[in-house]
């Protein structure tokens, strides 16, 4: 058996450690969250585009894909079409999808369009 000083100063260790926040894993398209408050240390990812402003390359699926995943997650279902969407829920996409992207600004239109099918 331990001295009464020596279990003492051990359980209140435990006891302190049991408040130390342990990092909480949440499913869904957003697993990588920046919480320091400054930019991302993770790279924009590069994306070509074409004459039309379709995103092509290697790069492409992938965007789409978590471009398609951003507005099912960001923008309800429930607008009866593309023009009654608020314009705050058209920003948050765009905003959420710079974050990991490097886009021009002059293919926001295209892309925003394209969520309308999406």
């Amino acid at each position: 058996m331990l001295p009464p000083s020596r279990s003492m100063s051990s359980s209140l260790n435990l006891m302190e450690q049991s408040h130390i926040p342990s990092p909480i894993h949440v499913g869904g398209t957003h697993e990588n969250f920046d919480t320091s408050g400054g930019g991302s240390s993770k790279p924009k990812m590069r994306l070509r585009f074409s004459l039309l402003g379709h995103v092509v390359g290697k790069n492409s699926a992938k965007f789409m894909s978590h471009f398609d995943n951003l507005v099912r997650e960001h923008i309800p279902q429930y607008y009866p079409s593309w023009l009654a969407v608020p314009l705050k829920l058209k920003d948050t996409v765009w905003e959420t999808i710079c974050d990991e992207f490097v886009l021009p600004q002059a293919v926001k239109r295209k892309l925003m369009k394209s969520a309308n099918t999406m």
